[in-house]
């Protein structure tokens, strides 16, 4: 499709737009095996006790038992603007209403690798079938900001 500018779009195209995106982030993640689960890296989280869902969130589901048995991995980043506060992730199965894995807390506000200030860590799930699942964050205290971001790759069958 190559029109002049959006306005040009018809109800139809918008459509046929939008599905054809939904068609190539799933054709990159089953190619490429990774998939944004949200955060922020400019966007602290909210504040207030316990658990918190990811910034702009996007759950994750298994649609069937064909799929399923694959090992994935949820690499998060995290940090904190003071060290006197840490950040945990975890991954709730939100169809079973419990914690599938549950990261370490992290007080980091420089980094691990050299020259990375968004040192990572790796929360590894084996997903069931038509099973629901999003990444959040717990904040020890409100006393300073924490960021916290996740991806989702398949590390193999």
């Amino acid at each position: 499709m190559a029109y002049n500018s959006p306005t040009a779009l018809t109800s139809t195209d918008q459509f046929a737009s939008e599905e054809y995106i939904k068609l190539r982030d799933s054709i990159l993640f089953n190619t490429f095996g990774q998939f944004e689960l949200g955060g922020s890296r400019s966007i602290a989280l909210p504040t207030g006790g316990g658990y918190k869902d990811a910034i702009e969130f996007r759950d994750f589901l298994i649609p069937d038992a064909l799929y399923t048995g694959a090992t994935y991995e949820v690499i998060v980043e995290l940090r904190v603007e003071n060290a006197a506060i840490s950040i945990t992730p975890k991954i709730r199965n939100l169809t079973g209403g419990s914690d599938t894995v549950v990261g370490s807390a992290t007080t980091s506000t420089t980094g691990g690798v050299a020259g990375d200030i968004w040192p990572s860590q790796t929360l590894a799930i084996t997903p069931a079938a038509n099973t629901r699942y999003r990444l959040m964050f717990v904040k020890s205290a409100d006393t300073y900001a924490a960021w916290g971001i996740g991806v989702l790759r398949r590390k193999g069958t």
